[in-house]
């Protein structure tokens, strides 16, 4: 019975993951002028709900295994579409209904033929866990990575902040002002893919951080405040603050439709890695199961790409801003 609400929470917690980011998009197309995105009403409320839904992926973690929480975010995926289509305005494609659907079939293979168990640790065993050396090699190469796109994506902000796009002038030719627009599209695309990687391996890890808390707080009964304990919990508060930073950033200039999966892909993969890592949850797995099991993340992964498959990253960042260029055939908000 505990695995089957732990099933439940887990799509809930995704469906009201999915339906607090179109929250906050939808603030942010009502309210673009807002610099200071906490003061914006629907990203609070956004906020809210995503923190609901991260209270129910910790309860679940308590019964599941963390890879077969994780690959129940696919089902949110699958929400998002009627989201972004029904609430948001946003075009839906034959390639994005293929894609909802394998999202849909790979993560149900994924828990019907994951570990469906949740094993339980001492706190002796989190605290070797922590220091194992393949863990240490994965969790400080994972870091470094973070820390490079990090400075990357603040490099394109201040370069995005020196475009003054309010000011284009409508008078100039055509090719002109294409030429002011296309000049951004260089980091425009690596700008918005490197908010979604680091927004989401900062999610997984919250996640493995919120699983080793649990793990001490309700199993080992360790509610002091050790420093094993204290440790994982800044670091918790850290991701978890990061990880919605950067996704709101995403959000607020780039279409929804291509932030969220993306999100998504990059957190199931630093989440299935570092808990198959940390807790070898993938060590007691069957032959059969192995492949199945990496079958489905395979179909998952292939959904989340025919999602993003279609998205523009000029015409995003012209559509969510509110500009077009008159006369203009190269480039318009379609």
């Amino acid at each position: 019975m505990e695995i089957y609400s732990a099933v439940i929470l887990g799509i809930l917690s995704s469906i009201c993951s999915n339906f607090g980011s179109n929250l906050q998009k939808y603030g942010f197309k009502h309210n673009s002028n807002s610099s200071i995105y906490w003061k914006n009403k629907y990203w609070v409320y956004g906020l809210i709900i995503n923190i609901f839904g991260t209270i129910c992926d910790f309860i679940a973690l308590n019964n599941a295994a963390q890879s077969i929480i994780v690959c129940l975010s696919g089902f949110g995926l699958v929400s998002n579409i009627f989201f972004t289509k029904y609430w948001l305005d946003e075009e839906v494609k034959l390639g994005d209904i293929i894609g909802v659907s394998f999202i849909a079939i790979g993560s149900t293979l994924s828990v019907l033929f994951g570990n469906l168990g949740s094993k339980h640790f001492t706190n002796t065993e989190l605290i070797s866990f922590y220091s194992k050396p393949g863990f240490i090699f994965y969790y400080i190469l994972s870091l470094f990575v973070i820390s490079f796109l990090t400075y990357q994506i603040s490099i394109y902000n201040k370069i995005a902040d020196n475009i003054e796009l309010d000011n284009i002038d409508y008078t100039k030719t055509n090719h002109e002002n294409s030429r002011l627009i296309k000049s951004y599209d260089n980091i425009k695309s690596y700008h918005s893919l490197y908010l979604c990687i680091v927004s989401g391996t900062l999610c997984g890890f919250s996640m493995l951080h919120g699983k080793i808390l649990l793990e001490e707080v309700f199993n080992n009964r360790l509610i002091t405040f050790n420093f094993f304990n204290v440790f994982i919990l800044i670091q918790l508060i850290i991701y978890l603050i990061g990880q919605q930073h950067y996704l709101t950033i995403g959000l607020k200039n780039f279409d929804a439709k291509f932030i969220i999966p993306v999100f998504h892909c990059f957190f199931i993969l630093n989440s299935i890695i570092s808990g198959a890592i940390y807790f070898e949850e993938l060590d007691d797995f069957t032959f059969m199961q192995s492949i199945i099991f990496i079958f489905g993340i395979i179909i998952i992964l292939m959904g989340v790409r025919l999602l993003s498959n279609h998205h523009n990253i000029i015409n995003d960042f012209l559509c969510v801003h509110k500009y077009r260029l008159i006369n203009n055939s190269d480039i318009e908000c379609l």
